[in-house]
């Protein structure tokens, strides 16, 4: 039985209610004038542990027997899961392991440590995350906790914009088309189901140098990562999926109609514009979204359109980079 369907995202909404923050949806009428439509914000950097990772993690580790729960849980993550399954397994007073590459941003470590979890570090270029994680699941005997490719995570992470588009219809201020930061695609494959069920388009939004989603669109199924440029940059930590999860194409190839990538450079200015009108701090990668809108600022004209903001763990230094940026 295919459980990715809107029925089961009202339920995971249920599942997860009273635990994770529903967040508002925003919007500045000086930004509004400025891009030259209307432009909505879901802000999940004031969720919870600064990010929408939250949803899944709570919502996968609920699901578990009592149990499995004692055993204890594993993830690995550069940060926003890491830390949102580390928070999770606080609330259930239960052992969690996070292993994080050695790059991950300070505060997204310090965060899930902070948490109570135990962080094991890998080196992203010359070690295998998922095989760490498997030692440590054979030693321990402990249930992963995927960071996107997982039903139940896909269900949690897309209650984000089942709220979204819920309040949105409550305030007569349906879009039309709504931006995902996106990697790995849980959360934008959960999103889709909510999409569809409104009718509203969605874009999935990527880094340049990094996009996994354009890459399964264009070979027509989970397909490496274009990796063109900058090969070298680990801005947007949260979006460095090699590729999109098996469970997560299905909906984005029936969902999602197009994939936009930005440069750092648009990323940064997007940061600022979050900083400066909303007075919202963006991470990097949580931030795409809103700098795919703001480049296809022409052809968004006269429409309605929302972006989810992933995130808000952002070092001091890069927010600090990104609110110097000059983008007139």
């Amino acid at each position: 039985m295919n459980m990715l369907n809107y029925s089961s995202l009202l339920h995971a909404a249920k599942v997860v209610e009273g635990f994770v923050v529903r967040t508002p949806v925003l919007e500045s009428p000086l930004l509004n004038e400025r891009l030259g439509f209307r432009l909505l914000i879901k802000p999940e950097c004031l969720q919870r542990t600064g990010s929408f990772k939250l949803r899944g993690a709570y919502h996968t580790i609920s699901s578990l027997s009592e149990a499995e729960r004692q055993k204890g849980v594993v993830a690995f993550s550069s940060g926003n899961h890491g830390q949102a399954v580390a928070c999770v397994a606080r609330h259930f007073g239960i052992p969690a392991t996070v292993v994080m590459p050695t790059d991950a941003p300070m505060m997204k470590r310090a965060n899930t440590a902070a948490w109570g979890a135990q962080i094991i570090t890998y080196d992203r270029v010359h070690e295998n995350r998922e095989e760490i994680a498997t030692k440590i699941l054979e030693e321990s005997q402990a249930h992963l906790i995927k960071p996107f490719d997982d039903p139940r995570i896909i269900l949690g992470q897309g209650t984000a914009m089942l709220e979204a588009l819920e309040d949105c219809t409550l305030q007569d201020k349906l879009p039309h088309r709504v931006f995902v930061p996106c990697s790995g695609a849980g959360l934008l494959a959960g999103s889709s189901l909510a999409a569809a069920e409104y009718n509203v388009a969605v874009t999935a939004c990527e880094p340049k140098g990094y996009q996994s989603v354009q890459a399964a669109f264009d070979a027509g199924k989970p397909a490496p990562a274009y990796t063109d440029f900058p090969t070298e940059s680990a801005l947007c930590d949260a979006l460095l999926s090699p590729t999109v999860g098996t469970h997560c194409y299905p909906l984005i190839a029936e969902n999602v109609d197009s994939a936009a990538s930005v440069t750092e450079s648009k990323v940064l200015n997007a940061m600022k514009f979050a900083w400066e009108y909303l007075k919202l701090v963006v991470e990097p990668g949580g931030a795409a979204s809103l700098a795919v809108i703001v480049q296809q600022q022409k052809i968004l004209a006269g429409k309605t359109v929302l972006a989810l903001l992933s995130g808000g763990n952002v070092d001091a230094e890069v927010f600090a980079r990104a609110i110097k940026t000059d983008y007139s």
